[in-house]
């Protein structure tokens, strides 16, 4: 985002000149906007799960990618490897990041589960083909603070609390826009201890419990993945706001 200045006809027959906001978005492909007033309005915080663990996964970074690697592609779609995962991904980020097609990003609207078979926002500028490589991101890019949230199968207060990092990403402007930057992998500040409570309290997975925390600022970044550092001795499900 840079600022910069555009004529306004004023009544005279003049022009006065005004502030002007240039954006760059390369996810929706928004290059400049003209504001002359923002106003920052309170939200409900969606979240979306981004993992269902039956077994433990020290290090294992959420949302998950599998190999990584694509097994097709059109137009405005995309088709993970096989692994990937069986959670719904409607509303997360997809990034090509090497092969044909690669330093893309794009918001998903669909996905098939069964077929693997990921639905894009807008269509590709080059299409990724089969053994293009991607990751999947949560949205951060107009957030100031990740929300998460994780549910516990086991019951006991006193099992271990869940611990995990997030991971933040940047991505290399590649539509000659406002911004040249390039490519960033970084760690939040913080780990984040989400502690077991021991007691349901709405849980969206029936046999789980939960409990909340709030992470630091996403630091201006595109995307973030989150990675789990430390875990419960059950199963857990991981969840955090994307909108």
């Amino acid at each position: 985002m840079a600022k910069s200045t555009s004529a306004r006809a004023i009544p005279t027959g003049s022009t006065e000149p005004i502030s002007v906001l240039l954006i760059d978005d390369p996810i929706e492909d928004i290059t400049g906007i003209k504001i002359e007033q923002i106003a920052a309005v309170a939200n409900s915080t969606k979240l979306r799960k981004i993992a269902n663990q039956t077994t433990a996964a020290v290090g294992t970074e959420f949302p998950f990618d599998d190999t990584g690697v694509a097994t097709g592609g059109g137009g405005s779609t995309i088709t993970l490897s096989a692994g990937a995962p069986a959670i719904d991904l409607t509303g997360f980020l997809v990034v090509t990041t090497s092969g044909t097609g690669a330093l893309q990003v794009r918001r998903i609207t669909a996905y098939n589960t069964g077929t693997k078979q990921v639905t894009v926002n807008r269509a590709w500028t080059t299409q990724p083909i089969s053994g293009t490589t991607y990751t999947i991101l949560l949205e951060t890019f107009r957030l100031s603070a990740l929300l998460l949230k994780a549910e516990f199968a086991n019951v006991l207060a006193t099992d271990p609390s869940i611990t995990v990092t997030p991971i933040f990403y940047d991505v290399p402007d590649y539509s000659g826009g406002l911004f040249d930057r390039a490519p960033m992998r970084y760690p939040g500040l913080n780990d984040i201890v989400i502690p077991n409570l021991g007691y349901a309290e709405q849980p969206a997975d029936s046999t789980y419990k939960l409990a909340r925390s709030r992470s630091e600022s996403c630091l201006g970044s595109l995307g973030a993945k989150i990675r789990v550092t430390q875990i419960p001795s059950g199963a857990y499900s991981l969840w955090a706001s994307v909108a």
